[in-house]
């Protein structure tokens, strides 16, 4: 008998169902002589299980798996039962009536509102993990924020609360964070001495992250005091942040300050020339909301210091009404340029 085993007793299994296959078919083909069959990768030992199983495995872990197998198991010995005294094994469905109602009662109706309550539960608990961590600027707080979304997000939970948040050197989806959908960052509290929520980002990538519906400001409370001579301090500061590809739909960053270290370059692409003598545009570098969708976004009173929306997406849906900055700001063409200084101009 051939026995398949790992051979690193300190490299654990993958977690992966598939990739568990394929490691197991590809020993049992090099045992048969064919060399260097189906390799892994150390990046495919590492992936999280996918979706289908983490939910296949909750079940088969849960009430609800054993309900079942209960109930198979009343049924065969229903059938047994009749099969060996001769009875009518349809005399014999009532009483499995009976017990199938206990099962369903006791167990099923039970396990639903248990799971639910673990549910719940567990969401509460990865929420405080963030709130515990959200305020402290450190690697293990960025980590340990990252595993509660991730976790989050495996229980269908996208909404977060960042009021508070001192987050720089982080990229959200390098970590496995696909969505922020309706989260909020800056929630709108001022003065208060007990609960400062005021958000201060700095290098955070956004990018290839759903954020429609985020709320990064609502408001600025000061903005009236604000002037570009003598500049208030926002409530939400965000500093050289990417949403490259970014689903902004809906996001509110109203009152916020907008900035980038250094400015933006001329272009984009560098031309060079093909076999032929022929130029062409390469793409070098890209702004901060290249590939973002701006879909109904707000910037309302936003303070924007060196700010690139080219190829950015929907632009014209945006908001951009009292923004400051606009006239430094670069688009794709003048007529963006133009529209995007009438909407911070005109008076509702």
């Amino acid at each position: 008998m051939v026995r398949l085993r790992y051979s690193s007793k300190a490299e654990p299994p993958p977690r992966s169902w598939p990739v568990r296959a394929k490691v197991l078919a590809g020993a049992m083909l090099r045992r048969v002589g064919w060399k260097n069959a189906l390799p892994v990768s150390a990046r495919e030992r590492r992936n999280e299980a996918p979706a289908w199983q983490v939910q296949i495995e909750r079940f088969l872990g849960s009430t609800f798996a054993f309900a079942g197998g209960l109930f198979l198991a009343c049924a065969l010995i229903t059938a047994a039962w009749g099969a060996a005294t001769g009875q009518d094994v349809n005399q014999l469905w009532s009483e499995l009536g009976g017990m199938t109602l206990d099962v369903f009662v006791i167990l099923i109706v039970y396990e639903a509102f248990s799971q639910r309550r673990a549910r719940l539960q567990e969401v509460q608990r990865q929420f405080e993990i963030i709130d515990d961590y959200k305020r402290w600027d450190a690697e293990e707080a960025r980590l340990r924020i990252a595993g509660a979304l991730r976790r989050l997000g495996r229980l269908g939970v996208t909404k977060s609360n960042f009021a508070g948040v001192r987050l720089s050197d982080f990229g959200f989806a390098e970590h496995g964070v696909p969505s922020l959908a309706g989260s909020t960052f800056y929630d709108g509290d001022w003065g208060n001495p007990l609960n400062d929520s005021a958000v201060r980002l700095a290098r955070v990538s956004f990018a290839h992250v759903d954020c429609s519906g985020v709320q990064f400001s609502p408001f600025d409370p000061f903005e009236a005091l604000d002037t570009l001579s003598t500049p208030n301090r926002r409530y939400a500061t965000i500093v050289d942040c990417s949403f490259v590809e970014c689903g902004l739909a809906g996001a509110i960053f109203n009152g916020a300050d907008l900035s980038w270290t250094a400015p933006p370059p001329d272009s984009h692409y560098e031309v060079e020339e093909d076999e032929d003598g022929s130029p062409y545009g390469v793409k070098v570098s890209e702004g901060p909301f290249s590939g973002a969708d701006l879909s109904g976004a707000q910037f309302r009173g936003c303070r924007l210091q060196n700010a690139d929306f080219r190829d950015a997406l929907n632009l014209r849906s945006a908001d951009f009404f009292r923004a400051k900055g606009l006239e430094a700001a670069l688009f794709d063409s003048d007529d963006d340029r133009a529209w995007a200084l009438a909407s911070a101009a005109r008076t509702d």
